[in-house]
């Protein structure tokens, strides 16, 4: 190796890294200024006119009232053709039904909510978890998946349901929204 030179450096560019070719002007002060320029327009913050996050929730019934909960949280939904009680458990426990070759505990929510019950021979289960599907709540009946705006959700207003705790918040278009995320951490 040459004295002077660095190992790994290109001939006659003591700055530039080995293996790019030294670009031509790239040393220039108005090509400094264009990249200055063009970084601190890419670094503004994006118009106030850019979309709103959403939050996609699956509605059902239960109870007779209409419910949903965040679409991110759900894994499947099927109709229940049986369901084996669970001797000795404890509400919301309802039991335990088969899903894709495994077994699944089934909650009922209605007591833990304090709605009536209304089953009839339509009830579906709603596999919820996070990482990994952990159990599945009975619905009377199921609803649409609704995408809404973040804010679109809002605090349920005093006297809507007694059990405020599992409630993430109300809206015109889905009803009351389970706080899913709270249910996983809870029965888990």
């Amino acid at each position: 190796m040459r004295e002077g030179r660095k190992e790994g450096s290109i001939p006659g560019r003591a700055d530039a890294p080995a293996g790019r070719p030294p670009q031509r002007g790239e040393d220039d002060p108005s090509n400094r200024q264009l990249l200055a320029a063009r970084a601190r327009a890419l670094a503004r913050p994006t118009s106030s006119n850019a979309p709103a996050a959403t939050t996609a929730l699956l509605g059902f019934s239960l109870g007779g009232e209409s419910w949903s909960l965040p679409a991110r949280f759900v894994w499947e939904v099927f109709r229940l053709s049986q369901l084996a009680p669970l001797p000795g458990a404890e509400a919301p426990v309802a039991g335990l039904t088969t899903w894709r070759g495994s077994v699944l505990a089934v909650l009922d929510l209605c007591p833990l909510l304090g709605v009536p019950a209304a089953r009839g021979e339509t009830s579906h289960v709603v596999v919820i978890g996070e990482e990994h599907p952990a159990f599945g709540i009975l619905a009377d009946g199921l609803g649409e998946v609704v995408a809404l705006e973040a804010e679109a959700i809002t605090e349920p207003p005093e006297g809507v349901t007694t059990h405020r705790e599992w409630i993430l918040g109300v809206t015109r278009e889905a009803g009351l929204v389970l706080d899913a995320g709270r249910l996983v951490r809870h029965f888990t």
